[in-house]
């Protein structure tokens, strides 16, 4: 059954659906009730002559879950999981998702990267690819302290990381173990030395003051961090990791995964 039926009782014509925020707050009421089960008889009669605005507070909750609702012919109506393991990204506005007005400043970033950064893929290539939503992409960013576009991986995974001149100051003045554990738990990574060497490469120089604790491995006897001093990376392996100084802590990574879009 779809969804016109599924609320009417019958085929009818599609019903237009207004947006979430026009819908009356005692709609929004009766739908709690309703979802909560403690809805009356009085509450299910409230809600049979409003289909339009209860159509829009399902969108809006399958929005929070991950789902777009497709409404046009009741005939053709279907709803999409785009939260799948291996779906993409249904386009969010008319011009589509690679256009996000959100994703402005990462959209600038990633096409002033080198054509070998970007693995000679197009931004269309890769968000139009994204395995997660528009919004779940941004809460995972959001980790991140000033993020940035860093490279794509060979493993295809839009590569994000922090992106300030200096080491972010939430993870300065911690240990290796303690910054490694909390990097790990917030689902990012520490940089290896070869990506951190890479990020060195352009004219924008980072950590010229801070120092940086690089990926070692979960119970090293010892650690490498890494600076830029004067123009040049520097990298010492630090056989003391347990041992925490104010202006050390740790750049971090995310990883998104993506199918290239032809």
């Amino acid at each position: 059954m779809d969804m016109s039926e599924a609320l009417t009782g019958g085929p009818q014509e599609a019903i237009a659906v207004p947006s979430y925020e026009t819908v009356q707050a005692d709609t929004k009421l009766a739908a709690i009730r309703v979802l909560s089960s403690t809805g009356g008889v009085e509450v299910t009669e409230a809600l049979r002559g409003r289909q339009a605005e209860v159509l829009a507070i399902i969108n809006h909750l399958a929005v929070s879950a991950g789902l777009q609702l497709v409404f046009g012919n009741p005939k053709e109506e279907q709803i999409q999981d785009r939260a799948s393991l291996e779906g993409t990204v249904t386009d969010e506005t008319d011009a589509g998702v690679e256009n996000d007005p959100r994703l402005a400043a990462f959209k600038a970033q990633f096409e002033a990267l080198p054509a070998k950064s970007r693995r000679n893929l197009s931004w269309v290539q890769v968000i139009k690819g994204m395995s997660q939503s528009v919004d779940m992409l941004l809460s995972n960013v959001a980790k991140l302290e000033s993020a940035q576009v860093f490279e794509v991986d060979q493993n295809h995974n839009l590569v994000f990381c922090d992106g300030g001149d200096e080491v972010p100051n939430s993870t300065l003045d911690k240990n290796y173990f303690n910054n490694h554990r909390e990097t790990k738990a917030a689902g990012l990574e520490l940089f290896t030395e070869a990506e951190y060497r890479r990020l060195q490469t352009g004219k924008r120089k980072y950590d010229k003051e801070g120092v940086t604790w690089l990926e070692s491995g979960d119970h090293p006897s010892s650690a490498l961090d890494a600076c830029c001093r004067r123009g040049k990376v520097s990298v010492r392996n630090d056989d003391m990791p347990g041992f925490s100084v104010p202006f050390r802590g740790a750049r971090r990574l995310l990883r998104v995964k993506f199918h290239p879009v032809t």
